[in-house]
């Protein structure tokens, strides 16, 4: 038997087999030392693939074309944790979170009085207001979205007040309107600023229009404020006893946020 004939023929036809195997030279290239190697092209052609596929969020989808409603500005004050037994399913936690208290003063009664206030003084400024409760419209837009609230402790000395700007920001302006919020409401309350912002401040649900259909507008400027502590004797005699400062304060920073925007 010829050993050298077998042998050749074996090298044939594993030489054919791997020429079936072996990818087409336009999607691999093939290094100095003989490897194998990624064509770079393909590689930037992948690269671009990706990034037009990458998911956008459907609120923030043909924002760019988005234009502002026409008619005088707009404000919407959502007064803490009214209604909140009536909050959507998607909401339910919420439901019986009623707010700080002291004595047989509740949270919400102190929210609505310096948010009714605030209304009345914005309305005669020309400015367009609604006032919502817990459960906000889908995708509510209003220039300026505040969220009105009142703190609460056992520690009876904590006390000032606290306001703040959503994590995510896709309006770019809620920083501003924190800052004049911030100035106007210390001059006008003479209370203290409280620099602890908490998590649930800077995430709150209303802010929250990636997760919740019951939730503002991705342009729209928000902030939430924390008016004063509920449980401390000092705050207590200017949000209970004279919530028209609060009120003056709120507004004074709204107004100065319009105006900068020419808005108002």
């Amino acid at each position: 038997m010829n050993y050298s004939n077998i042998v050749m023929s074996m090298f044939v036809v594993a030489l054919v087999a791997f020429a079936w195997l072996v990818p087409s030279t336009s999607s691999v290239a093939v290094s100095s030392s003989g490897h194998h190697v990624i064509d770079q092209e393909d590689l930037v052609n992948q690269s671009r693939e990706v990034q037009q596929e990458k998911w956008i969020h459907p609120r923030l989808r043909g924002l760019e074309l988005w234009q502002r409603p026409s008619g005088p500005p707009h404000v919407a004050i959502q007064v803490g944790h009214l209604e909140a037994a009536s909050a959507p399913e998607e909401l339910r936690a919420l439901r019986r979170n009623t707010g700080a208290q002291f004595g047989d003063v509740t949270e919400v009664s102190v929210n609505q009085n310096i948010a009714r206030q605030t209304k009345e003084l914005l309305e005669a400024r020309g400015v367009k207001v609604t006032l919502l409760p817990v459960t906000i419209p889908p995708n509510f837009y209003a220039d300026v979205f505040l969220a009105v609230h009142a703190d609460g402790s056992e520690n009876v000395a904590a006390n000032g007040y606290k306001i703040a700007a959503p994590r995510r920001d896709a309006s770019g302006n809620a920083p501003v309107l924190v800052d004049f919020l911030e100035k106007s409401y210390g001059q006008q309350t003479g209370l203290v600023r409280d620099p602890k912002v908490t998590w649930n401040m800077i995430g709150y649900y209303a802010f929250n229009w990636r997760r919740y259909d019951h939730s503002m507008h991705p342009l729209s400027a928000a902030a939430i404020v924390e008016t004063g502590f509920l449980t401390n004797a000092g705050d207590r005699k200017v949000i209970v006893e004279q919530p028209e400062k609060s009120a003056l304060g709120i507004v004074g920073g709204v107004v100065a946020y319009l105006e900068a925007e020419d808005l108002l």
